[in-house]
């Protein structure tokens, strides 16, 4: 669907047509996935997103499940606990993506920072096809923030970063938990280190299962994976079960998933909430000497 909400549409009306799917993994973004919501609600059939934070995705209907939390969670906890504790800011700006995920990610950081008094200076957004942040940091640099809170995707927080770096500018970043991933530190270098951000999946992790996941993930992608691959990995085995649970049958799916509870992932234990998402517990991440470094358990 490249996560064009109009693809999106339009991969769920052939999905639902045809009577041998019974369910759906994906989408990737919260803007695609509540895109096609509607139609996979009518047609009552699940779509189970690994990795949509939106705390509008599980709601919008019966058959929504997402299993990467919401950022109804992960902004107070980017805010207090990462900005405000970790990172002692006094000041932040914040940079978002302009699509829903970016959005609701923005506001909940910035609801909860005005509950800590944590002063936001700022709040500026870019376009998906951007690639010269110069404009809109320059901005930001006017108000001289402590630190920058950056909604964005790996690849594009690594380019803000780079541009940055190359105005000679010293701002501590974080993140939410969607750039953790090793394509950061590939595309950013130097320029993210010091970066944090939130994850409940380490690549640190002593469970034998998650360590099994991580080494067979190795070898063949030649790459370590990222919470995203990790949530997908254990999307596939949420609904693995509730098929073999309910059967080939779109409602039975869709009922197996709504009362599960305690599942064993590679991300930790599952169980839906009343209304589809699933409660995380994060744990703080930085970039230290090009590296994943766990910093602090919640």
């Amino acid at each position: 669907s490249k996560s064009d909400p109009k693809e999106a549409a339009l991969i769920a009306q052939k999905f639902v047509d045809d009577p041998t799917i019974v369910a759906e993994i994906g989408d990737f973004s919260s803007t695609a996935c509540l895109a096609a919501a509607p139609i996979y609600e009518r047609a009552g059939m699940v779509q189970l997103s690994p990795t949509a934070s939106s705390p509008l995705f599980a709601p919008s209907g019966e058959y929504m499940f997402g299993i990467v939390g919401t950022q109804t969670d992960e902004g107070p906890f980017n805010a207090k606990n990462i900005a405000q504790d970790y990172l002692g800011l006094k000041t932040v700006a914040t940079l978002y993506i302009n699509n829903d995920w970016g959005k609701v990610t923005n506001s909940t950081f910035v609801e909860a920072a005005k509950k800590i008094n944590l002063n936001v200076v700022t709040e500026q957004f870019f376009m998906d096809s951007e690639k010269d942040f110069t404009a809109v940091l320059t901005k930001i640099r006017q108000l001289n923030p402590d630190g920058i809170f950056l909604a964005a995707m790996y690849n594009e927080a690594s380019a803000i970063a780079r541009q940055i770096q190359k105005m000679g500018w010293k701002v501590k970043l974080s993140a939410p938990s969607s750039v953790f991933s090793s394509q950061l530190i590939a595309l950013g270098g130097d320029a993210v280190e010091g970066l944090v951000t939130n994850t409940f999946f380490v690549l640190t992790d002593p469970n034998p299962v998650v360590q099994k996941y991580i080494k067979d993930f190795e070898a063949r992608a030649k790459r370590y994976p990222n919470l995203h691959a990790a949530c997908a990995y254990d999307a596939a085995y949420l609904l693995a079960a509730a098929i073999e649970k309910g059967g080939l049958d779109r409602k039975a799916i869709r009922d197996a998933l709504a009362v599960t509870k305690g599942f064993k992932g590679v991300t930790g234990a599952i169980t839906f909430t009343a209304v589809g998402d699933v409660v995380r517990s994060y744990k703080i991440l930085a970039v230290e000497k090009g590296e994943w470094v766990i910093k602090k358990d919640n």
